[in-house]
């Protein structure tokens, strides 16, 4: 019996089909490889710590033959929180995957989803502040006019008579009338 073979070639949307499960694949891996990492580097700051808190207490226990005494009650503080972020990772390491207290998420994700948040912010802001400065531009003749206005006109009277409306012009009017609808527009 003879295995026959034939190929043919991939349409677009199979190679679309392709590449799309290739990115899950690869997204999925990348964020394995950041918790990974993430575990890690705790870890490494965890065995510093320890390493660095052993360190001072068996620098400063006093041994007496049959018995040894700390040098601070800090020391017995120390052993107690290494002894607890120990027993926490033993666990971590012990509980099943889609365990709800197992570290299973990214947790650079958080940070960066933050950063992003945090930008995305900051350019609005300078978008509204830049708006801001272009209003107060437009404006400022118009508030300028109304400080120079005497006492004796109320506030429906017509002021385009007084001496202070006088100063206002067409381009301040035509600069007012193109920033608020500039603002109407976005």
């Amino acid at each position: 019996m003879s295995v026959v073979h034939s190929t043919r070639q991939a349409s677009v949307d199979e190679i679309a089909a392709e590449m799309d499960r290739r990115g899950t694949v690869i997204e999925s891996l990348e964020a394995d490889r950041n918790l990974f990492k993430g575990k890690y580097r705790s870890m490494a700051a965890l065995m510093e710590t320890a390493r660095s808190q052993i360190r001072q207490i068996s620098d400063h226990t006093e041994n007496e033959g049959d018995r040894a005494y700390f040098g601070s009650t800090n020391h017995a503080d120390y052993l107690q929180d290494l002894a607890e972020d120990m027993e926490g990772w033993c666990i971590d390491f012990e509980l099943p995957k889609g365990d709800i207290n197992k570290m299973e998420r990214d947790p650079y994700a958080m940070i960066r989803e933050q950063r992003n948040r945090a930008d995305k912010a900051e350019a609005a802001l300078a978008a509204k502040d830049a708006e801001i400065a272009a209003l107060k531009a437009a404006l400022e003749p118009f508030a300028d006019a109304a400080e120079n206005l005497d006492d004796d006109h109320k506030d429906s009277s017509p002021i385009w008579e007084a001496p202070a409306a006088m100063s206002i012009d067409a381009k301040h009017l035509r600069a007012a009338r193109a920033a608020l609808k500039e603002k109407a527009d976005v």
